[in-house]
């Protein structure tokens, strides 16, 4: 993002966090941010109340750092398609139109990718982003956030392992409102980001965290194209499947859609390593047929059915699989959002 810079937060506690005064304002949000671990640690918050719960606890406080808009958001595997999990918008916002069913694909040359060289990116005023597109069309998520209210910024990325991560935006409606953060600010920054990581491993993966047995295979094939191409889609499952599982597959895909389309390949194998996952007796031969309807892009996987208990399960992981997955008869069906190739976005 042009007009934004990047800096490093633990170089704030390493170096200043002795020194570091807390005053009972301070003090009191960092006892409201631990409970709210202790919530996530006893299933009592689900993830999507996360955003809304933290910033009540920082807005409750007369501390400068406050905030007009929280967003937790993860990255699915293998690939640069950001989901939201938990969103917030105050009074002082307009309508929140980036909420839980929001997501984006992330341009390659996004400052967001490069957070994982530095950790926190600020930026000042959103409109003088926005005016340097000029001629462009403004990017979808930016535009959004312009047209909401919002005007400052501050980006924390969030470590989950080699396949997944998440990102943590706060922002307010004031100009430069994020520009001269306290070393106080910062300590409290580095404690707000393992709540938030705490918050996706617990809620959103489970206590064992991402599932390691495909892991490997898809941290080592960073190389996918975030283009759909077909022969490269039916190697990627068939190394996929055969890494999981050990015995060969072949694979049959189809695909009847036309023209270029953007394509999430990493998640649709994570979704078909669960689904074989939960077959007794796994085909020789897995049948893929893709189609568009409307908006939506359909994966069909041929005569492959669930248990409903199954089948309830793989809804659940959508948030890292997939947008949606359903039976149609002997077919499951993976639904994940029609985007075309010029619809790359950058950040939520």
């Amino acid at each position: 993002m042009p007009n934004s810079k990047s800096t490093n937060i633990y170089a704030y506690n390493i170096l200043k966090a002795p020194n570091v005064q807390f005053d009972k304002e301070y003090s009191y949000l960092q006892s409201l941010i631990l409970h709210i671990e202790n919530e996530i640690e006893f299933g009592s918050l689900d993830y999507k109340n996360f955003a809304s719960k933290l910033a009540n606890a920082i807005n409750s406080t007369k501390i400068s750092f406050n905030v007009d808009r929280v967003c937790l958001a993860v990255t699915h595997p293998v690939s640069r398609r950001l989901s939201v999990l938990s969103s917030y918008n105050s009074d002082r916002l307009g309508k929140n139109t980036m909420d839980q069913n929001y997501s984006c694909f992330v341009s390659q040359n996004s400052s967001i990718l490069k957070l994982e060289k530095t950790n926190i990116r600020v930026y000042s005023d959103i409109d003088e982003i926005v005016a340097s597109y000029e001629d462009r069309t403004v990017q979808r998520s930016l535009g959004k956030l312009h047209q909401m209210g919002v005007k400052s910024g501050l980006t924390v990325p969030i470590k989950i392992s080699g396949v997944v991560s998440g990102i943590l935006f706060f922002n307010n409606i004031e100009v430069g409102h994020f520009d001269k953060l306290t070393d106080s600010d910062y300590h409290l920054m580095c404690l707000i980001k393992l709540v938030a990581q705490s918050c996706i491993q617990k809620s959103v993966f489970g206590a064992s965290g991402v599932d390691s047995r495909i892991s490997t295979y898809l941290e080592n094939k960073r190389s996918f194209s975030t283009v759909f191409r077909l022969q490269e889609f039916e190697q990627i499952i068939e190394e996929g499947l055969h890494h999981r599982f050990g015995n060969k597959f072949a694979v049959e895909a189809n695909c009847e859609i036309e023209g270029k389309f953007l394509f999430p390949s990493g998640p649709i194998l994570y979704t078909i390593v669960k689904c074989l996952e939960e077959q007794f007796e796994k085909p020789k031969t897995v049948k893929i047929t893709l189609k568009q309807e409307g908006d939506i892009n359909k994966v069909i996987l041929h005569d492959l059915k669930l248990q409903m208990l199954d089948l309830a399960f793989l809804q659940d992981i959508r948030i890292v699989s997939s947008n949606g997955i359903a039976q149609e008869g002997a077919d499951l069906v993976i639904s994940v959002p029609f985007e075309p190739v010029d619809q790359y976005d950058y950040s939520i």
